[in-house]
């Protein structure tokens, strides 16, 4: 429910619940006051619109807004990447392109898993994508002036290098994000085996791995 549903839902109850508690029940109209207030208080935080990352209650953040900001300007960034990227006539570096913008969709997935490493995630958004935005869209100008110059290839060639520094570091920062849950998984792996042998005995778990 957005703002202006939740305070009409809110007006609502609380016309409803004083007309309930002073006409109906006959209760003094200072009372009867104080009741409906409560309820449009309550009313208007049951119906209190939430905000979201895919499908994650963000109230229990206090800084959901930053949050969502954050997020959003990844995912606008990543648009202009794509427009930046299918400009570009060499399919050599088109492809890298590409490949780092489908590098950023997975990074954008993880965060709307889990919006707890948003935050973490601000400098990627802030200079690494920036940086891959800005280093494509002036290979694009480059590659639609003059390509035959030496400065100009120079540029180019430069430009390539920075886009294939990017993708080492989107990759690195998934993997980042990641780390946490991959050290949380080995955890339990070693919890599991311990388990099993205490239980079983490791000799009959040897082809599974268990050790």
């Amino acid at each position: 429910m957005n703002k202006t549903g939740s305070m009409i839902a809110s007006l609502i109850v609380g016309i409803a619940f004083f007309l309930a508690a002073y006409l109906g029940l006959e209760f003094p109209v200072i009372i009867s006051a104080a009741l409906a207030i409560g309820m449009f208080i309550g009313t208007g935080y049951v119906t209190k619109p939430r905000k979201k990352i895919g499908t994650m209650d963000l109230s229990s953040f206090g800084n959901a807004d930053d949050l969502t900001a954050i997020l959003e300007d990844i995912k606008s960034d990543n648009k202009k990447l794509k427009k930046a990227g299918n400009s570009i006539k060499n399919q050599v570096i088109k492809s890298d392109v590409e490949r780092l913008s489908g590098s950023c969709e997975k990074n954008i997935d993880w965060l709307s898993d889990h919006p707890d490493q948003i935050s973490d995630a601000k400098k990627f958004g802030k200079y690494y994508l920036d940086a891959a935005v800005s280093l494509t869209e002036k290979y694009h100008r480059f590659e639609s002036t003059n390509p035959d110059l030496n400065s100009v290839r120079n540029a180019m060639d430069k430009t390539e290098q920075g886009l294939g520094l990017l993708q080492k570091a989107f990759d690195k920062e998934l993997e980042q994000l990641m780390e946490g849950e991959m050290i949380d998984v080995s955890a339990d792996i070693d919890v599991l085996k311990n388990m099993i042998n205490t239980d079983f005995g490791e000799s009959d778990f040897k082809g599974a791995g268990i050790e």
